[in-house]
């Protein structure tokens, strides 16, 4: 199960996610995937109040960007309502298609040398 553990900004939460198979805990810095957020706290706010019981956590493969933070959205797992769709919906998000390509971008574009592997 997902909990939400603060909001760091307004398009940033951490969240403590539990893994059964190896029974620990971790917190995860989590960016809202593809929106651009702005003033949405309180609306986050309000979204988790409101699901915090059945709070499910997706993530892209682990990709993280510039500042360490996985690119992800939270979902209800009882209603499939997304965190996303739901700032989007009210609107005070808007569409960011090539964020996933960005940070790859990103990623590229600050690698080492000896990052490389091949």
């Amino acid at each position: 199960m997902t909990k939400v553990m603060r909001i760091t900004r307004d398009d940033t939460v951490q969240v403590r996610e539990h893994c059964p198979l190896c029974g620990n805990t971790d917190s995860l810095y989590i960016v809202l995937s593809e929106v651009f957020c702005d003033g949405t706290k309180e609306h986050i706010r309000d979204w988790v109040e409101l699901h915090e019981h059945s709070i499910v956590l997706r993530v892209y493969d682990y990709l993280r960007d510039e500042f360490g933070r996985v690119l992800g959205d939270l979902y209800d797992r009882d209603t499939g309502e997304s965190l996303t769709q739901y700032l989007l919906d009210v609107g005070v998000a808007k569409k960011r298609p090539h964020h996933v390509a960005e940070v790859f971008e990103s990623v590229l574009r600050h690698m080492e040398p000896g990052d490389a592997v091949g």
